[in-house]
């Protein structure tokens, strides 16, 4: 009964190694440009590292993070795709604040593009309310 007792924790590591390997087998289906499981760890710790330098606030629940990591992940693809080319660009694209958002995320939040006219009904309104001086 000991030895069962013994083994458990390696069990239980062999199933999380398991677990884990599945969850990266995963990420490289989502994400085709990445190669191996080095590359799939070492773009999450780039995503870690990148949510703690811009101060961020936590996601709201596991589902949330895994998407926006997600969503992050294929910025910095399209990021070394442009860095990348032969010839070198004329301008290099780094991440910021806004790389786990969608590009039309990115829209909505600026108001560009075809939200551009939520902006202009936006100052309409906020003139109507406004009372001239007398």
């Amino acid at each position: 009964m000991k030895l069962s007792l013994a083994l458990l924790p390696l069990l239980a590591g062999f199933a999380s190694a398991r677990v884990g390997g599945e969850h990266q087998q995963q990420e490289r289906q989502q994400h085709p440009g990445v190669q191996n499981d080095n590359e799939v760890l070492e773009q999450h710790q780039m995503f870690l590292d990148w949510l703690a330098n811009t101060n961020k606030a936590m996601y709201k629940d596991e589902k949330e993070m895994k998407y926006r990591r997600s969503v992050w992940m294929e910025n910095h693809a399209l990021i070394e795709k442009h860095n990348n080319q032969v010839p070198k660009p004329s301008y290099t694209l780094g991440h910021n604040e806004f790389s786990d958002m969608t590009h039309d995320e990115f829209k909505q939040l600026h108001k560009l593009g075809e939200y551009a006219d939520e902006l202009k009904l936006d100052a309409i309104r906020s003139r109507q309310s406004v009372k001239p001086l007398e």
